[in-house]
């Protein structure tokens, strides 16, 4: 057995530790070595793609295939440090997975995801550091996964209600045995009660003994029997329900909770493709599972109607853990688990900027959607902004029945609506609006009122099935930041930017760093750009020549940016050098809002050179100096001001040419005519 790696083996290895870290939990977690999936990279790989799909005694053939590797290569081993890992390898995966090896097969598919899904997150990293376009997120083959395990789910639904129906048959065998042993008893009392002189006729003495026979024959062993047979039965089923299915009901359910929050948090910033498909492949699956978990639920209130189960735990010792109560209640809570995540915010507030007393809109989803369209009564939600404080406590008791109210917001409650066509229960809100906003005492500042952050809170309220409780799912949307005037825009989208680039899943309330790496800031960045329509990122030297405007000298290709740290002060609070009357964000904004205003075309046609020095531009220009020569660069004292450096003749110059630039054209200038006409 060669020790070459495989390729996905070496990019696992690759990865950086926090990544590496994951994938090393995951075999931790199947009880894999690690040792064996590095020294059999390649052959493990080859062969759980020949058997997918396959049944188990492929994977039997496998599992002992790779035991008779292990074995040799230690026999064949000379480093004592290899050697000793290969066997407590052995040892692992021989105690973990002898006595079912197609546990190992799937085991070994699942870390095979983990790592390649670990690849693709830093893979699409990287290039969105290196300022290319990202690697697109597979969310299809996860989908996939997810449905697939939901099928599982359902076979074995389908394969315990056989159980139970054959279960129901057995029993009414039992029941029937069971009163032909009470007829016979009855029979037998009355030819007890006879006269002795009745009683003993041959004739009565025949019925006697043969009644006799029958009822050793019914309790002895046809009703032990019949009582055994059920009672495994009632094992197999429960044994079936506990250590499968409610187990892959909980996992999906924890996969499916991921990918919501996995939505979520790429939205904020656009990433990825074709958001609105991930929702619906979410729903899809939510509600198939759900669907799985209210059949799970009647198959056992099915079992319990059926059989009287107290009769048959003492003829199966075993059937002491068997407690249908405590399975209801864990699936019971399942669904209500689900169904405290199904409300979702499909289309965030628009804008996330807003001012007092205007309107802005915001869209809610219910995942339950199909499943109620037939309810007379449609969910209501209701609508209320949290400030920072009660963001945390919902993240740790939930929504409060009656939330402490801070502010007014009008056209807040709404009546949700199904479209048969797309499966989808929404809620509409067009006009919201914001008559009174209570702050926080942080201060008195406009400073301090575009930093300070709020979420709109949302919950829905309905009733399903045999329930008795009232569902209410919540949901709180992406942060806001609420004005006052026109002015403080500009530092509510900074408030927002540095939220949705930095934040981090899991976090408490708003909370998000004061510091980042530069790195982190170019991807930002960029990506800002993308969004107002560009399709170009910004390339390395006009990078460095943002950076510039932060760091002293790191124009200079040898400056090494990888280690620079921006803080939030620093990004839009402290005035640029060079005596500038505004901040590296206001400048920033200033540039890609004239660009998305007046200039998009012509900066995606690579027409406009943008991000470079005044020094650079003359450099450029009379490196091949021709009259007429020019391009168009974003000025560095005006604010949202574009300039024409150009090549003009100048008989002092030992050339006889020099650059020369024009006053910046500003937003108001592109208004009134074009930059040509300019």
């Amino acid at each position: 057995m060669s020790d070459n790696k495989s390729e996905m083996w070496k990019k696992t290895c690759d990865l950086p530790v926090e990544y590496l870290q994951v994938v090393e939990d995951c075999y931790n977690q199947f009880q894999i070595p690690i040792d064996i999936r590095n020294y059999f990279s390649t052959w493990l790989e080859e062969q759980c793609i020949a058997l997918q799909g396959q049944p188990t005694t492929g994977s039997d053939k496998m599992f002992n295939t790779l035991i008779n590797l292990v074995e040799n290569r230690i026999s064949i081993e000379r480093e004592y440090t290899i050697k000793r890992h290969l066997r407590l390898g052995l040892q692992t995966l021989q105690e973990r997975f002898s006595g079912d090896p197609s546990k190992f097969f799937a085991c070994l598919n699942d870390c095979l995801k983990t790592e390649d899904s670990k690849i693709r997150e830093h893979t699409s990293y990287k290039a969105s550091i290196l300022l290319l376009e990202p690697v697109p997120v597979q969310d299809f083959a996860v989908y996939q996964d997810l449905r697939d395990k939901i099928d599982e789910i359902k076979m074995i639904i389908y394969h315990c209600d056989n159980d139970v129906s054959n279960l129901k048959i057995n029993h009414e065998q039992y029941f029937a045995s069971s009163c032909e042993l009470t007829k016979l008893e009855e029979q037998q009392r009355l030819i007890n009660a006879m006269s002795p002189e009745k009683r003993n006729q041959e004739n009565v003495q025949s019925a006697l003994k043969e009644i006799q026979s029958k009822i050793n024959y019914l309790q002895n062993v046809e009703l032990v029997k019949q009582t055994v047979d059920i009672g495994r039965g009632i094992l197999g089923v429960y044994l079936r329900w506990n250590n499968e299915l409610i187990i892959k009901a909980e996992i999906c359910f924890n996969s499916l909770t991921s990918e919501i929050n996995r939505w979520m948090f790429e939205k904020r910033n656009g990433e990825g493709k074709s958001k609105e498909t991930s929702l619906d492949l979410i729903q899809e699956c939510f509600i198939n599972l759900f669907e799985s978990c209210m059949d799970f639920l009647r198959q056992l209130n099915k079992i319990v109607e059926s059989l009287d189960l107290t009769a048959f735990f003492a003829a199966v010792e075993q059937l002491n853990v068997v407690n249908i109560e405590a399975m209801n209640t864990r699936v019971q809570q399942l669904i209500y688990k689900m169904a405290s995540v199904s409300l979702v915010i499909e289309d965030q507030p628009k804008p996330r900027i807003i001012r007092t007393g205007s309107k802005f809109n915001a869209n809610v989803r219910l995942l339950f959607g199909r499943l109620l369209r037939s309810n007379q009564t449609l969910p209501k939600v209701h609508c209320c902004i949290f400030n920072e404080s009660q963001v945390i406590d919902f993240s740790k008791d939930g929504f409060s029945d009656s939330p402490k109210m801070h502010s007014s917001l009008k056209n807040a409650e709404e009546t949700m609506d199904y479209d048969s066509k797309s499966s989808k229960m929404v809620g509409n809100f067009r006009s919201l609006s914001i008559s009174k906003i209570h702050r926080p005492k942080k201060g008195s500042t406009e400073a301090s009122v575009t930093d300070g952050k709020f979420c709109l809170a949302f919950q829905a309220s309905f009733r399903f099935g045999q329930f008795e409780v009232e569902f209410k799912p919540a949901c709180l949307s992406l942060p806001i930041v609420i004005t006052v005037h026109n002015n403080q825009e500009v530092d509510g989208h900074a408030t927002v930017f540095w939220d949705d680039s930095f934040s981090v899943l899991g976090r408490q309330g708003f909370s998000t760093p004061d510091c980042v790496p530069w790195p982190d800031i170019a991807v930002a960045l960029n990506r800002k750009i993308t969004q107002i329509g560009s399709t170009k990122p910004l390339n390395d030297s006009q990078m460095r020549e943002l950076a510039s405007r932060l760091f002293k000298g790191s124009n200079d290709s040898r400056f090494d940016l990888t280690e620079q740290i921006i803080s939030w002060t620093q990004f839009n609070k402290s005035l640029l050098p060079g005596n500038r009357s505004f901040t590296f964000w206001h400048w920033f904004y200033a540039i890609i809002s004239l660009l998305n205003k007046f200039l998009l075309n012509l900066w995606n046609d690579n027409l406009i050179f943008g991000f470079v020095s005044k020094k650079s531009a003359e450099d450029l220009l009379l490196a091949h100096p021709v009259d007429g020569l020019f391009l168009l660069r974003f000025s560095d004292g005006v604010l949202g001001g574009i300039s024409v450096a150009r090549v003009v003749r100048d008989p002092v110059s030992p050339s006889g040419f020099k650059a020369d630039h024009l006053l910046p054209f500003i937003a108001n200038d592109l208004a009134q005519m074009t930059l040509s006409e300019c």
